[in-house]
This record gives C-alpha cells, structure tokens and sequence, in this order.
C-alpha cells in the first residue's frame, strides 16, 4: 500500500503512465506496478490497461515505477505491485518523511503535525534510511574487511617472497654480475637487468591472477553492490597494487646487485 507521496519522498522514478491520485480513493481501484513486475509479466508489451485479480475485484494498472530493493542492497529488485493506501483501513502506517537537513532533527515536528491530524496517534519509533543501508550492508562490509585482511596479508607474504627469490638469484648470479661489471656494465645497467626480471615475475603472476578472477569473480557477486564483478577499473588498480609490490621487493636485492665488486668477486673464483 502506498500513498501518492511516497514514490517521490523516496523518488522511485514513474516509468510509465501516472502516480495515484486523490479519485482513486474512492473510484475504480487501480494499481501500479514495479518495472521488474511489468518485464516478468509483461515481457514486449506495455503493462498500462491491463487488469490484476485482487480476488473479489479487478484492478488496473495505471503506472509503472522503477523497481527497488526492500532487504538488501545485493538482493535483486522485487516484482511489487502498489495498492492506493487511501483504499485500506489499516491500524498502523509507516511513513517516509524527506528532509532538508538532519532527518532525525525534523522528527518532532512531524510528530506535531500528525497529531495535529490523530491526537492519539502513537509513534513506534523513526529510523533514518543511512541506517537501513548500513544495517542492509553490515555482513557485507565484514566480509570485505576480512577479505581486504586476507588480501593485504597476502599481498605482504607475496612480497617477501619476491625479495627473497630475487636475492637469492643476485647471489647466484653474483659472478655474472661481477663480469658484466669488468666489462663496462653500469650499476644501473645491472638495476635495471635485475628489475627487468621482477617484471617477468609479476607479469606471470598478474596474467596467472587475471585468468583466475576472471573464472571466480561470480563468486564473490553477492557481496557487491553497484560495482560488476569483472568491473576493469577494479581489476586494473589490483594489477597495478601487485605490479608496484613486486617492483618494489626487488629493488633492494637489485641495488645490491648494482654495489657488486668486480674485483673481489673475479679474485674469489
């Protein structure tokens, strides 16, 4: 059940045909429905003129409005069908109030104003939608801090051990440095001779990751919001946080590689 107002105060958009209006308290009952109840019902065709079964009578459907999600922010949209509240005696109300500033310091002037109307009605309590939503996304939002945990945990554990494989090749390659050095390489020759080879690490690992979200990110589908699990903006800053973590592990072992001394090391073997 629903009031003229309330698709404006919470501005669900009119997709088609028209909003209730004050004869349709009292003269032909008329419904309207949500869009996602107009393409499962009414798939191709408009659902404006036809007529819903409300059992000793028959509604009909004057307008289409967007559709919205009533338990969570993840939930698919329901197919709602809206009946005029002025039709139905009902002992309680819920009413959706927008404001222009803090919502909870309007609250009692809308308690005068609707006892203005029922000196004996009683108030139950007010709740502000910021708090639905964040109430709605609250198991959601502990699953993405204990995953963005696991993730920086890994990403950590990723990275040292990027710099130990690396130092332990700068060691292995110790002589070979060394020679390159003896004949005219510069330190940063042999930086970026070590960097290069991070680089192949993480373009592996970066191609091997993309691979396996692209297969697994439908999993992750009920904890999103707004956002596509394949959505490339996402994808693309995680690239680019794993490309700079490798990078950045193999700068010290490739700065070693750059302080090698020829000498000592050529006289060693």
């Amino acid at each position: 059940m629903a009031s003229h107002g309330y698709f404006r105060a919470l501005q669900i958009p009119l997709r088609a045909g028209r909003l209730f209006e004050a004869r349709d308290a009292s003269g032909p009952p008329v419904v309207i429905i949500s869009q996602a109840a107009a393409d499962r019902a009414f798939a191709g065709e408009s659902a404006l003129g036809h007529f819903v079964d409300m059992g000793d009578q028959k509604a009909e459907i004057v307008g289409v409005v967007g559709s919205i999600r009533r338990t969570s922010l993840v939930d698919e949209p329901w197919a709602d069908l809206y009946y005029p509240f002025e039709r139905v005696g009902i002992p309680s109300v819920t009413m959706f109030i927008r404001t222009t500033g803090d919502p909870l310091a309007a609250l009692p002037a809308v308690r005068t104003a609707v006892r203005r109307i029922e000196p004996d009605a009683v108030f139950h309590g007010a709740r502000t939608l910021s708090d639905v939503a964040a109430e709605s996304a609250a198991a959601t939002r502990l699953a993405s801090r204990l995953l963005g945990g696991f993730a920086a945990i890994a990403l950590v554990l990723a990275a040292i051990g990027v710099y130990g494989v690396m130092s332990y090749s700068v060691r292995r390659r110790s002589r070979e440095l060394g020679t390159r050095l003896a004949l005219g390489a510069s330190p940063a020759d042999l930086t970026r001779l070590v960097l290069r080879q991070a680089s192949l690490i993480a373009l592996v690992g970066l191609a091997v990751g993309t691979f396996a979200t692209l297969i697994l990110a439908r999993a992750l589908s009920s904890l999103l919001f707004g956002v596509p699990p394949w959505d490339p903006v996402a994808l693309a800053s995680a690239a680019g946080l794993l490309a700079l973590a490798t990078l950045a592990a193999s700068y010290l072992p490739a700065r070693r590689a750059a302080r090698v001394d020829p000498v000592s090391i050529l006289a060693s073997e």
